[in-house]
């Protein structure tokens, strides 16, 4: 049994490694926004000091914890409607400055 799934497995992995690799690559070179790597760097340091995960955060406001990591890092373009989600389940206030 152990060397059926041990074929399997590597069959799938021959067939998904050149997607998998594109993918992570293709996230690394997402451009920063200035704006977004501030918002970000405010979301990550109020969920740190509320005690949260990431998982967590990302399960109250209904999006997925992928899509949290990127916010925090800034190389996610998030709506307004995202942003006041994760202020309103953080019970904070974030301040932007826009030039």
């Amino acid at each position: 049994r152990i060397e059926y799934w041990q074929i399997i497995y590597n069959k799938l992995i021959q067939k998904y490694h050149k997607k998998i690799t594109s993918l992570k690559k293709r996230e690394k070179s997402l451009p920063k926004d200035q704006l977004c790597e501030k918002i970000g760097q405010q979301i990550r340091d109020i969920r740190k000091q509320s005690g949260l995960i990431q998982k967590a955060l990302a399960k109250k406001i209904g999006i997925c914890q992928q899509m949290l990591s990127r916010i925090e890092k800034g190389r996610q373009n998030l709506s307004l409607l995202t942003l006041k989600n994760i202020v309103r389940n953080l019970g904070a206030q974030i301040y932007l400055e826009v030039k």
